[in-house]
């Protein structure tokens, strides 16, 4: 058999000043300098970030400065005659507009024969992979997010918890060829996985996962080999707009802005957030090579093969914060996980008393250690602006 090439790509708005631009240009629009390149690939996967919602009300639950993202049904027509062949619709917005929105996204997809993953109307179909079948072979595709977490009556993303996220790869494996798992989560604008991400997806490729696909965090984390399998921990964005996310109102910002001197966490809207790559998996025989080729996203959203001296600083970032993976010196660890616990809590308390204690039944002790993490920090931070 020969081999099968895969590609893979990061968020993809279709919402935003892109929907202005798909309005005047068409649905193609977003795709028109990299068209070619895609269609050399025998699979395509990519993250749809924002529900298609034609008829959905704004999600009541979800707090108000945060932003809701929406696309109407055409705009996924150009995913579908590139063509994509699986999407991930498991994010942090799917549920913006309720599950009719994740509802409404169902069906454009379904009418347009596209395939996704990462979320359902119940927990059953939000955990459903799909297999997709090329040159005589079979690759399973799972996806899993950590915000709106699917119940077993309850709309939302297949939850990324790692017995769920286990089980699942388990009963795959022995179905398909190969086997891809896809993450929506990690800390915005961060070039490297906090500490536990990274356990988890080793915990992945431990049970059988071939390949570890991340997303979310609109800029590029590194890749790595573990054992036989390969992560690239964030595939940054693909077709994006401007981000024009406020960098002020943080209540516990010292920690972020030591990161962003070190280079590990980039400006919103930045450089770094139009810098990202097309990646590409060629299968063959157990074996996975990897080809990474660069791309730049202009004013108009849309990405470009980069080139040039743009294409050379691409790659060596790329290779920077790959090796940073490792190196003792460039190890975030610990800032990193207080990041994390701190932005958690901060999100966790947007939400009313009445919605906490709802879910108290619920409270592990990682919440537990995050909250810990977060008051720790707190009187850090006090104690040195009383300092300073």
């Amino acid at each position: 058999m020969s081999a099968i090439s895969l590609m893979a790509v990061g968020d993809i708005m279709l919402g935003r000043t892109i929907a202005d631009r798909i309005k005047q240009h068409g649905s193609d629009y977003p795709f028109d300098h990299v068209r070619q390149t895609l269609q050399e690939a025998d699979v395509l996967f990519g993250v749809l970030d924002a529900p298609v919602v034609t008829r959905a009300e704004p999600n009541p639950n979800k707090p108000k400065d945060f932003p809701f993202i929406k696309c109407e049904a055409g705009a996924v027509d150009g995913l579908k005659r590139i063509p994509f062949d699986v999407v991930h619709i498991g994010t942090n917005h799917i549920l913006d507009f309720g599950e009719g929105g994740l509802l409404d996204t169902q069906a454009a997809l379904q009418e347009r024969q596209l395939k996704y993953i990462g979320a359902g109307r119940n927990l059953a179909q939000a955990r459903q992979a799909q297999v997709i079948e090329s040159r005589g072979k079979s690759i399973g595709f799972l996806g899993y997010c950590l915000s709106y977490p699917a119940e077993q009556d309850k709309a939302g993303c297949a939850p990324m918890r790692v017995r769920v996220i286990l089980d699942d790869i388990k009963n795959l494996r022995g179905k398909v060829d190969w086997l891809v798992v896809s993450i929506h989560h990690g800390i915005e604008y961060c070039h490297y996985p906090y500490p536990e991400y990274r356990h988890l997806v080793h915990q992945a490729i431990d049970q059988g996962a071939d390949i570890v696909l991340g997303h979310h965090p609109h800029v590029l984390q590194g890749f790595e080999h573990y054992h036989e399998g390969v992560v690239v921990y964030s595939l940054g964005n693909f077709v994006f707009d401007q981000d024009d996310k406020p960098e002020g109102g943080r209540d516990i910002s010292s920690i972020r802005r030591f990161l962003e001197k070190e280079q590990a966490i980039a400006l919103p809207g930045g450089e770094r957030f139009y810098q990202s790559i097309i990646l590409k998996l060629t299968l063959e025989n157990k074996e996975i090579k990897l080809d990474f080729l660069p791309i730049k996203i202009n004013t108009e959203g849309q990405p470009t093969l980069a080139a040039g001296k743009d294409k050379e600083e691409i790659q060596r970032f790329f290779t920077k914060i790959s090796h940073g993976l490792d190196d003792p010196k460039t190890s975030f660890a610990q800032p990193l996980s207080e990041l994390y616990a701190q932005e958690n809590v901060q999100i966790l308390f947007k939400y009313n008393l009445k919605y906490l204690f709802q879910k108290c039944y619920r409270i592990r002790w990682r919440h537990i250690r995050q909250v810990l993490l977060y008051l720790n920090a707190k009187l850090i931070n006090r104690h040195s602006r009383r300092q300073g």
